[in-house]
């Protein structure tokens, strides 16, 4: 792919759309452009057999022209050979954001998700990604001993000579029966929160592996309202360069419905019951939760507008409405009060509109925070504030 490709459900099917993957075969190789896919099944079964190697393959080098997005939402991945989202090892891909929301992965012989990649002095995004975030995704099954994680993110950075790691976030992940389990392994200052990892395999060292970065004085790593249960190793860290923050974890049954169907929701009782950070079950949630952006009313505005947040002050999540009268490329980023960005919560093609972003500030510190709409010869801005 060397284009912008949007992948898109129709609405209002009642079944995913299905992509099969044959023998040896990688289903989308990424090099040059964003790929968003949406409500759509990735199936590794050919003649009756997992042989589908990587289902999104993004691999690019420094000559693309401009940082471009992954995300991937509301899919499901199935019986893939290897490594279902793969981000290469070995190339320098300027990626400005990956997007794994609401998301199944199910039998699949390697990483559900594995983005390792080189950093470059002349990498325009260091560290080959900017900002990160998978939420709400259930693994089950995960079935190789040696690359049997459910997710490994190591963006190469294992150092500091001003390549720092990018900003991620993972929460509302449920991880069960896979061979290794829920790793940042070697990021700076991620954030993982209000996930569960159950019944893994590995007896060794990696069932639930945290690792915050390995150069001295690293940010650290949170780990808060995290379930583990019947793994030998629990939370795992695995570095002597710095630490891991663990907030409000328990080695408890997380009590799910019926895990036997794929009903990973928790029964009446459960210790994760409205639980989280945010008010909501620990795990993964049926029905997804609203991470990204989306279009409320398809009418044409007269005008920009931004609107303000709600609720502000807010903790740790806010709503943003905006209005677009003219097709375009959009952004709005979020800035502390040093004008360093946070967070790049939209940067993509949008037709008029009114839309709605929600904000999850679990990695940010309380305080004054600025959102700017940009696009169209226009930067709209709006302040916030996050008490925690």
């Amino acid at each position: 792919i060397k284009v912008n490709i949007t992948l898109r459900a129709a609405a209002g099917l009642t079944q995913k759309p299905v992509i099969y993957s044959g023998s040896g075969e990688t289903a989308f190789l990424v090099t040059h452009g964003s790929f968003i896919v949406q409500g759509v099944e990735f199936n590794g079964i050919a003649h009756g057999t997992p042989f589908g190697l990587d289902f999104i393959d993004v691999n690019a080098d420094l000559n693309v022209p401009s940082p471009f997005v992954l995300k991937i939402d509301n899919c499901e991945f199935d019986n893939c050979q290897s490594k279902s989202i793969f981000i290469s090892g070995n190339t320098e891909t300027p990626l400005d954001s990956v997007f794994v929301t609401n998301t199944v992965f199910r039998d699949n012989n390697k990483e559900d998700m594995y983005f390792q990649q080189t950093r470059h002095s002349s990498n325009i995004f260091p560290g080959g990604y900017k900002y990160g975030l998978v939420q709400n995704c259930l693994g089950v099954g995960v079935k190789n001993d040696g690359d049997g994680y459910f997710s490994y993110i190591e963006p190469g950075n294992r150092d500091s000579s001003g390549h720092p790691s990018p900003t991620l976030i993972v929460n509302h992940c449920t991880v069960d029966s896979a061979y290794d389990g829920l790793s940042t392994y070697t990021t700076a200052g991620a954030v993982v929160e209000n996930c569960i990892v159950t019944n893994l395999k590995d007896t060794t060292l990696y069932a639930f592996a945290v690792e915050s970065s390995r150069y001295t004085g690293a940010l650290a790593t949170t780990v808060e309202n995290c379930i583990t249960f019947n793994e030998p190793h629990a939370i795992r860290e695995g570095n002597a360069y710095s630490t891991t923050i663990i907030k409000n974890c328990i080695d408890a049954d997380p009590m799910y419905n019926n895990p036997a169907n794929m009903d990973y929701t928790l029964k009446s009782g459960s210790p994760g019951k409205n639980a989280g950070t945010d008010g909501l079950d620990i795990g993964y949630i049926p029905g997804g939760i609203n991470t990204g952006i989306k279009q409320i009313k398809d009418q044409t505005p007269t005008s920009f507008q931004l609107s303000q947040n709600y609720p502000n002050p807010f903790n740790p999540t806010t709503i943003i409405e905006f209005s677009i009268p003219n097709s375009g490329n959009y952004s709005i980023k979020v800035y502390n009060m040093l004008g360093q960005e946070v967070a790049n919560l939209l940067n993509n093609e949008e037709v008029p509109g009114i839309y709605r972003v929600n904000f999850n500030a679990s990695g940010l510190s309380s305080g004054v925070y600025f959102y700017i709409l940009s696009g169209n010869n226009i930067n709209l801005v709006k302040k916030m504030m996050l008490l925690k």
